[in-house]
């Protein structure tokens, strides 16, 4: 780092270098400022710096015409000879346990501020949502068999994202786990890691990848005209990939301080627990590469599974200023496909573990302060007509500050320090939807916040008053969620799965204006009410013994070591 800083105070950079630093610099505030909220945000910014927001406007065109001499007298300015390094190490400090003390439940005010009810006075502009049409507004080609480009126009600016979508995942192959952060840090056959990564910076282009359940996902991003070539940069790496086994032990050691990690934090134990009891053996947690296996690993193995993924079918998003046609002639150009490529693996589902009575699963953790626990009831597959009842169940009893959830537990009774919970769909139509409920509590007040939070799932209060609001607010929000242009091929998609054929929205807005609270009631009925409920919790077994919790189901400890990969 320190040599790096030497050679910007002495100059020892291209003119090249400096104008692919500007461009990606350029790219990240255009990329932030194509969200609403970004821009209200700056605008906040700027007024809070007491800027003109013309200096803020122009802040774009100076971070583009940095030259040379600015650039190195900035850095021998602000970079000196002195430095602090910081060394951390991991220790246990001793904690203090404080008993929280008794208090009685206070009532939150009702009704409305007369300010309130100035606001509510407003009319509300009346707003014309534009719904999405799947097959206008993202135009498809074909590349070559097995291989497609589904496309959007971006309206802003000329930063295109592409994604290469393999159509197989971890869930068949685990090693794509590690192939991704693998090909991070190698480059190709032919050339070098840090020559590799400076061929795309000078192209201002960032390459990433991810591995999901059912795809394996190679993302692009820059600058319109920096496209053919940096196509056939990917192209190079994805054929010929470097067998890097120094890259792969620095991967192994991070991966193992970051387990490390991760498996002493409370709330990565309560998911993983969630995990084991929700799908057994399929948790992810459980099938994930452990540390053992990828120290046994060579590069040879990650480079096989690289290839067996590209031999299935794959879909390109790309949101730019190019037809999908022209897409699909430039991809036959730039990259090579192996032929005869397999049908992309359907959506994996994974089979859940439904439970017949309430049950209890306890993670003892002794070093724990505070509890951690989570609650789960099995629903059933979502139909149409119950769905805009679903969203509103998650409104009135989820949603944020203002649900049932937040203010019987943490504000009514001080009972959690966070809490929330929502009905959950299936990502795949015909399969069942679940409920869930988090909570972090003081380990004294464990058994109190879940009593509270059981009693609440089963017997659902009922507050009239709040459903002209929440009606309001269900309305406004679909309106205003137009996905925008960069995710709108990842909703078209997500809605297909979920069985639409249209802009669920169409559908939805109608039923919001005309939500009664029976409404929400017929969907708590048919999904949530007497039904198992699963209790999950993570605590301190000096608080809490297993015949308290056993007022709750039937209890299982569970030993951590059973939750994750070894």
């Amino acid at each position: 780092l320190l040599g790096e800083l030497a050679k910007l105070k002495r100059g020892a950079f291209t003119d090249a270098e400096l104008a692919a630093a500007r461009r990606s610099l350029v790219n990240e505030q255009r990329a932030q400022w194509e969200d609403n909220e970004e821009r209200v945000l700056a605008m906040v910014e700027s007024f809070g710096r007491g800027e003109r927001w013309q200096d803020y406007l122009d802040f774009l065109a100076q971070l583009d015409a940095v030259d040379r001499d600015q650039l190195i007298r900035a850095a021998r300015t602000y970079y000196g000879d002195d430095f602090l390094v910081l060394r951390s190490r991991v220790g246990f400090p001793p904690k203090t346990r404080l008993e929280k003390p008794e208090m009685r439940p206070v009532e939150p005010a009702t009704g409305r501020s007369p300010f309130a009810g100035q606001l509510a006075a407003v009319p509300d502009r009346p707003t014309t949502p534009r719904f999405i049409d799947f097959n206008a507004d993202v135009e498809t080609a074909l590349v070559t068999r097995g291989v497609h480009v589904q496309a959007n126009k971006n309206p802003f600016n000329d930063i295109y994202t592409l994604e290469l979508r393999h159509g197989i995942g971890m869930y068949d192959l685990p090693a794509l786990e590690v192939v991704d952060d693998y090909l991070t840090d190698v480059g190709s056959a032919t050339r070098g890691a840090d020559e590799f990564k400076r061929a795309l910076f000078l192209l201002a282009t960032t390459l990433e990848f991810e591995a999901t359940e059912e795809e394996f996902i190679v993302r692009l991003s820059g600058p319109e005209a920096q496209l053919p070539e940096a196509l056939a940069l990917v192209d190079e790496l994805l054929n010929a990939p470097a067998e890097d086994g120094a890259a792969l032990r620095r991967l192994c050691r991070e991966r193992w301080g970051l387990n490390l990690v991760a498996k002493r934090e409370p709330e990565v134990i309560a998911d993983a627990l969630r995990e084991y009891v929700t799908f057994g053996r399929g948790s992810t947690y459980l099938r994930a590469v452990s540390t053992r296996e990828l120290m046994g690993t060579r590069p040879r193995k990650l480079v096989k599974a690289l290839q067996q993924a590209r031999r299935h079918a794959v879909t390109i998003r790309y949101v730019g200023a190019r037809r999908a046609a022209e897409l699909a002639e430039l991809a036959r150009a730039k990259l090579h496909f192996p032929a005869r490529l397999k049908p992309a693996r359907p959506p994996v589902v994974r089979p859940r573990k439904v439970p017949k009575t309430d049950q209890v699963y306890w993670v003892k953790r002794r070093q724990s302060v505070q509890t951690q626990i989570i609650l789960s009831v099995d629903g059933e597959p979502m139909t149409a007509a119950l769905r805009p009842w679903a969203d509103a169940y998650n409104e009135y009893f989820g949603g944020s500050m203002g649900g049932l959830l937040f203010q019987e537990v943490r504000e009514l009774r001080a009972l959690a320090y966070a809490v929330g919970g929502a009905y959950l769909e299936h990502a795949v139509a015909g399969q069942p939807g679940l409920l869930l409920i988090a909570a972090a509590t003081q380990a004294d007040k464990t058994l109190e916040a879940i009593t509270v939070m059981r009693a609440l799932v089963q017997d659902l209060p009922r507050k009239a008053d709040r459903i002209p609001g929440l009606r309001s607010a269900l309305v406004r929000s679909q309106e205003a969620a137009q996905p925008g242009f960069r995710a709108l091929q990842e909703y078209i998609h997500a809605w297909r799965l979920r069985g639409f054929n249209d802009d669920p929205r169409r559908g939805l807005l109608p039923a919001y204006a005309r939500l009664e609270l029976d409404d929400i009631a017929r969907f708590h009925a048919a999904h949530i009410r007497d039904r198992p409920q699963t209790v999950m919790v993570v605590g301190d077994p000096r608080r809490v013994s297993k015949k308290e919790l056993a007022r709750f189901g039937e209890v299982h400890v569970v030993p951590t070591r059973k939750l994750f990969s070894r």
